[in-house]
């Protein structure tokens, strides 16, 4: 393999994480009555929209332009075709949700997952976003478009011709039955207007576009702006964080992405003796990508990670085939579990929590069968034999030493 320098994004490809993973808890989906109404609503509001809009401007019938002129066209004006597309995109989320309700779907990161509630409600926010700019670069071009800024442009004066040239000019001022699409509707012109009047001028509406912009899009990026906490958990250190995301404390869902990138961090700390306990998930994250330098020493340390995986596996498989002899009891068999799953955690949990103590302890109950006991010694000297070969199993550094 090349020696590419190495990255976070590289990390994940090596690890094989993915964008969408099934969550690994049980979620039950509930069917609620807001989403019913929601899901009928909708539609049928788009559908009247638009439809009554075509219907309109197909049959050019005065009653007919009439009564649109002052229901549709005057609350709303153009966005009577925009505002049918974003209905439509939020229906589209609530009638997938039953299918992916117990998948959780990557944020910007491979390691970063929300539940598909959450994730739906980030969605729904940056339609909103996106809505309101929409609207805002709209009413822009029509301020250009009906050329207002020709009688308001820093003319302090005529203040009036602002709230004039807007839909006031394209309704109320048309013949009874005629109407047009040149203004945003009464209900958001107005509160655009205000914008225009704080500098008497487009430019204070331009710089408040391109502000709203970047505001909105740190707030996406962020998840929220103001509380940040997706960057508050990388000021954790790895316990911490591990504890904080397997309580549910954070909207981050504890699936098999973020295990393996956290697996990743720990054998990468203590393969480069590096304390990662008083370390912030960022500091150890650059430490560790500085140290490794390229993809090659990374891989290796991926490579001992799936060795211990697998003989992970191995020991469930004897474990479970074992347990279902008919010589060994219940009770004996849940002792020999518990002796077992010592040696079937992840790597992190397994070195960060117990630390195994590689003393072998007989039991005391006299009950204990002599080939149980030899069964759990057996076990615990494989487990022994694997530490003390770690060595020759990976050269870069001996990431299980301080077992």
């Amino acid at each position: 393999m090349s020696k590419q320098k190495l990255s976070k994004h590289k990390i994940h490809s090596l690890l094989n994480l993915s964008w969408i993973e099934t969550n690994p808890n049980d979620v039950v989906f509930i069917n609620s009555l807001k989403r019913k109404i929601l899901l009928i609503v909708l539609p049928i509001t788009s559908a009247i929209l638009l439809l009554f809009t075509l219907i309109t401007l197909i049959a050019n019938n005065s009653h007919l332009n009439v009564f649109y002129k002052y229901t549709f066209n005057i609350t709303l004006g153009n966005l009577v075709f925009i505002l049918p597309l974003f209905l439509m995109l939020w229906w589209a989320l609530l009638l997938v949700e039953k299918k992916w309700y117990n998948h959780s779907f990557s944020w910007f990161d491979k390691t970063i997952k929300f539940s598909y509630e959450n994730f739906k409600k980030q969605l729904l926010k940056v339609l909103f976003y996106a809505f309101v700019v929409i609207v805002l670069i709209d009413h822009i071009s029509l301020y250009f478009a009906n050329d207002i800024y020709q009688s308001f442009e820093f003319q302090f004066s005529n203040t009036k011709n602002l709230f004039n040239g807007g839909f006031w000019k394209n309704t109320a001022l048309n013949e009874y039955s005629e109407f047009n699409f040149k203004h945003v509707g009464f209900i958001i012109e107005p509160l655009f207007n205000l914008l225009y009047l704080l500098g008497f001028s487009s430019l204070f509406p331009i710089i408040a576009c391109i502000v709203l912009i970047v505001i909105f899009a740190l707030d996406v990026y962020y998840v929220n702006i103001i509380k940040r906490p997706l960057v508050k958990l990388t000021k954790l250190s790895l316990p911490e964080f591990i504890q904080k995301v397997k309580n549910q404390e954070q909207c981050v869902v504890y699936g098999q992405s973020l295990k393996k990138y956290l697996d990743f961090l720990f054998a990468s700390a203590r393969a480069l003796k590096i304390t990662y306990q008083s370390l912030s998930i960022s500091n150890l994250e650059k430490l560790i990508f500085k140290s490794l330098e390229n993809t090659q020493n990374a891989s290796k340390i991926i490579t001992q990670i799936n060795k211990e995986s697998q003989i992970n596996k191995n020991h469930l498989k004897e474990e479970n085939k074992f347990t279902q002899e008919p010589q060994v009891t219940q009770e004996n068999s849940q002792n020999l579990k518990l002796n077992h799953q010592n040696n079937i955690k992840s790597v992190f949990d397994t070195a960060e929590f117990s630390y195994s103590d590689t003393k072998i302890k007989v039991p005391q109950e006299n009950n204990l069968a002599s080939s149980q006991v030899e069964y759990n010694l057996e076990e615990k000297t494989k487990s022994r034999k694997f530490s003390e070969k770690s060595h020759e199993i990976d050269d870069f550094s001996p990431i299980w030493e301080d077992k």
